[in-house]
């Protein structure tokens, strides 16, 4: 079964885009070949769709510069911008899509609580 068969058009069949890449890549289709079907970089079908992929591939994030990087690893300048903007906007922030594009929600209220960073209370998301 080859996602040649399968592409973007036709995974409706499935209720929903998250279905579809977790069906084929259970049934064995390279992320790889779920990703071009879908017309996504293999990154960026990995931050949409972190829990359906191999685990070989789930540590893959977007390209910043030219430069994949793991989740894991977060700058010094990243781990700054947490701890000037995050205890006055919180972790749903919409500016985080600005400053940490690649950084999901959740991420950046782990690395929060892991800086031992805290919102303030009071403030409300602008």
């Amino acid at each position: 079964m080859g996602a040649a068969r399968y592409t973007a058009a036709n995974y409706w069949g499935y209720g929903t885009e998250r279905k579809y890449v977790a069906y084929m890549i259970k049934g064995g289709v390279s992320p790889y070949d779920v990703a071009a079907a879908l017309g996504l970089s293999l990154a960026e079908l990995a931050l949409r769709y972190p829990d359906e992929m191999p685990k070989e591939h789930k540590q893959v994030t977007s390209c910043t510069n030219g430069e994949l990087r793991s989740k894991k690893t977060w700058t010094r300048k990243e781990e700054q911008v947490v701890r000037d903007y995050y205890p006055t906007h919180g972790a749903t922030w919409e500016g985080w899509l600005e400053l940490l594009g690649d950084r999901s929600y959740a991420a950046i209220q782990r690395k929060a609580h892991n800086l031992g960073v805290h919102r303030m209370k009071g403030f409300k998301n602008a």
